[in-house]
């Protein structure tokens, strides 16, 4: 599975284009579905983004932001390289309730990312599957 995942600063970042997502503001009981762009306006100091996941459909990327101790952490995951295969192994693919997020959507979809390792106690003569986290991949409505 070919993922690319890249650290996002907020000086570099512009915008992102979702087709679908949320974010939770940290003055809101709840977090808000949200379609369009993402600009820098929206990583406000206040209310700040707590938690926002992101997907584009058309690039195949995720957008993460968190808010940890006042600074956003952003990440983007680059999904286009997966094969058709990998889209359709629903093995790959988890499926939260969607708890909060109103009740046209039912479920939030996530890949789950694993990625091969040396061997704690046998490095260099076996690799080990390790779980690396859960890629936002649109809601399933």
């Amino acid at each position: 599975m070919n993922i690319t995942i890249k650290p996002v600063s907020i000086e570099d970042f512009v915008e992102f284009k979702c087709t679908e997502g949320y974010k939770w503001l940290s003055d809101q009981p709840k977090p808000e579905v949200v379609t369009g762009k993402i600009t820098k306006s929206d990583l406000k100091e206040l209310p700040f983004i707590v938690e926002g996941l992101f997907w584009d459909d058309g690039s195949k990327e995720s957008l993460l932001i968190r808010n940890l101790d006042g600074k956003y952490s952003i990440y983007k995951y680059d999904l286009s390289n997966l094969s058709t295969d990998d889209w359709e192994d629903t093995t790959l693919f988890n499926k939260h309730l969607a708890h909060r997020l109103g009740e046209h959507i039912r479920k939030i979809r996530f890949l789950k990312y694993s990625e091969m390792e040396d061997d704690l106690f046998l490095p260099g003569e076996l690799k080990t599957l390790v779980f690396k986290g859960l890629i936002f991949v649109g809601f399933e409505k």
